[in-house]
């Protein structure tokens, strides 16, 4: 069976580069382990509009490279899935790094699976510097990128989500319209459709936790837009009051956590923070502010 690895990407060169050595070392663990593999690996990498030049191209020849100028990781995923044929499609992003173990996992996997189902695997945050993880590494660290909480939920993410040809040819590919919240849709279509969701804590991607301000304002904005733009102006008023909802389980769920009590300071103090910007960005959509899809 082919498998082929989907990574939209927009000028995020050098973690980039970081992913392809993690998929290029499991490979060759892989191989070390099996002389035969009955499933085949490729890795596509989707440049959705880079303005940033970058001689990856020509260091990894082996990787499809494709470009797609559609703003919009839903859009960069769509151009592999619709122009690349594969058994299986295997979604991550830029900033991720595959374990070394992975393939080793998915070949078993693969030849234990039976009918369609959907695979989401476990994807671990982890800080710049272990012991001095800043504010919001700390938030991201307790909140953040739950695999198994969104499989449980009937939702999932793309950072480590494994999908069978068939089921894209059952429900289709994202819905490139979305400025965020594209892999839940893409899941719940699913579910709707009866295909299986599965999680899998063997299959492990490692992802950097944000550690500023500024890229937790930026996820927040998109994710936000995204909201307004689903729910509609009238409706989206609700997010006000919602956001106290949300502030008060990111609370619970830091208190519960399995974190150092200096962590756990840390987030609650950043969760004030991420609450007052989703109340800002709220506003800001509803008296009439765009959004882009990055």
């Amino acid at each position: 069976m082919k498998v082929l690895f989907v990574v939209p990407t927009y000028n995020d060169w050098e973690r980039l580069e970081v992913l392809l050595l993690s998929f290029y070392r499991a490979l060759k663990e892989n191989k070390k382990r099996s002389e035969v593999s009955r499933n085949e690996y490729e890795i596509c990498v989707v440049d959705n509009g880079s303005t940033t030049k970058t001689d990856l191209p020509k260091r990894f020849s082996e990787v499809i490279w494709l470009q797609e100028f559609n703003a919009g990781s839903y859009a960069a995923r769509n151009k592999a899935l619709f122009s690349q044929i594969a058994d299986f499609y295997y979604f991550t992003d830029s900033d991720c790094i595959i374990d070394i173990n992975f393939l080793s996992i998915l070949d078993r996997l693969l030849e234990s699976t039976s009918g369609v189902e959907i695979i989401g695997g476990k994807v671990e945050l982890f800080p710049k510097v272990f012991g001095k993880e800043t504010m919001f590494e700390a938030y991201d660290l307790i909140t953040g990128l739950d695999q198994e909480r969104y499989i449980s939920k009937g939702t999932a993410i793309t950072a480590n989500l494994l999908v069978p040809k068939n089921v894209i040819e059952r429900i289709g590919g994202f819905d490139i319209t979305r400025f965020s919240g594209g892999d839940a849709d893409f899941a719940q279509r699913a579910v709707k459709a009866g295909i299986k969701l599965e999680f899998n804590r063997e299959l492990l991607v490692f992802h950097p936790a944000r550690s500023n301000f500024i890229d937790f304002s930026k996820k927040v904005k998109r994710i936000t837009g995204a909201q307004v733009q689903r729910l509609g102006l009238i409706k989206s008023w609700l997010l006000v009051p919602f956001y106290f909802l949300l502030l008060a389980r990111d609370w619970r769920r830091t208190v519960l956590s399995k974190y150092t009590s200096l962590l756990k300071a840390k987030a609650l103090c950043t969760s004030v923070v991420i609450f007052i910007v989703r109340q800002k960005y709220a506003l800001y959509f509803l008296l009439g502010g765009k959004s882009r899809q990055r």
